[in-house]
């Protein structure tokens, strides 16, 4: 199915900025790009390579059939407004999560395939589109047994108000200031932040996407005083012995993924590196009885990267430029 347009809702947050800017880097995918935003956004520009985009309102837009819909709002405004754009035959593809019951979408690796004929897909998030292209190479190697990803998250992830709270909270600090937290439960600014929820939608979709039982996978996350960037590290229990030179082998077969073994990853530094998720401090130890125990670390861009690299991916399986 062609599409006529490609619109963004949401297209004054981070991430709507951020698939505005790759969509530029190539060239709209030969359609139409159109930036949609809440009625305060309207009439801002977003940079669109040589060009600039007027923002329109959401509330107003007419959605058409041979529409694609990218939906970079939270899930409530998701909610609200996906009946009108599926009544009006669009594809949508939901980075909010609300809808949970599709699968999650993730074109690099085999279980998050997309079915170009399907109407709606929902991106794997973040965090696992991150880890997903260094563990499932790792999977079909040797097996994983159990994974745990443990996650340093920067603000980010919290959009442009995250990115706010600690420039704010961080220049009071320096100034012998008092402030009072918002997004987050305590001071974020040169600090970090133990996150209590319940990541069990995300432990269970890491599982689908690398075919193993959703008991096997754990999950958790902090928040620390960082703007930009995921870090994150992985210990894995594998089956079958593994050789740490196998492995990085094989991950630099993968385009994604760039494997460092001298330098200290950043995510500040190397996280600012777009479509690339750094990998570095390999260790692979064996077990007894037979397996490995394998850990590394991971950075990446959460919003340029994990997040709206994947989008576009989604995006370039479903269009069908006009040649």
């Amino acid at each position: 199915m062609s599409a006529s347009a490609i619109v963004v809702v949401g297209a004054t947050g981070l991430l709507g900025e951020a698939l505005i800017e790759l969509l530029a880097e190539r060239d709209g995918l030969g359609v139409e790009v159109v930036a949609l935003a809440s009625a305060r956004s309207v009439g801002k520009r977003v940079e669109f390579g040589e060009r600039r985009l007027k923002v329109l309102d959401l509330h107003d837009y007419t959605f058409r059939s041979s529409e694609l819909v990218l939906l970079c709002v939270p899930a409530k405004v998701v909610a609200k407004a996906l009946p009108r754009i599926q009544a009006a035959g669009a594809r949508v593809i939901d980075f909010s999560g609300h809808l949970a019951d599709l699968p999650p979408a993730l074109p690099w690796v085999a279980n998050g395939a997309v079915d170009a004929a399907a109407s709606a897909f929902r991106a794997a998030a973040t965090v696992n589109a991150h880890v997903a292209c260094s563990l499932v190479p790792l999977h079909t190697l040797a097996g994983i047994e159990d994974v745990r990803v443990n996650v340093l998250q920067a603000v980010s992830a919290r959009g442009r108000g995250g990115i706010s709270e600690l420039a704010g909270q961080a220049a009071r600090l320096l100034n012998v200031q008092a402030f009072e937290p918002k997004l987050f439960p305590a001071q974020i600014a040169f600090n970090a932040l133990p996150d209590d929820n319940d990541f069990a939608a995300w432990t269970s979709d890491l599982a689908v996407l690398l075919g193993i039982d959703a008991t096997s996978v754990s999950l958790s996350r902090a928040w620390v005083s960082v703007f930009h960037g995921q870090t994150v590290h992985v210990d894995v229990l594998t089956r079958k012995a593994l050789a740490a030179e196998t492995l990085i082998d094989t991950w630099r077969e993968i385009p994604q993924l760039e494997f460092n073994s001298e330098a200290t990853l950043s995510p500040v530094v190397d996280g600012s590196r777009g479509d690339i998720i750094q990998l570095g401090g390999l260790r692979v130890r064996a077990r007894p009885g037979g397996g490995s125990r394998v850990s590394y670390w991971s950075v990446a861009d959460d919003v340029r990267h994990a997040t709206a690299a994947n989008g576009i991916a989604i995006s370039e399986i479903l269009i069908k430029p006009d040649q």
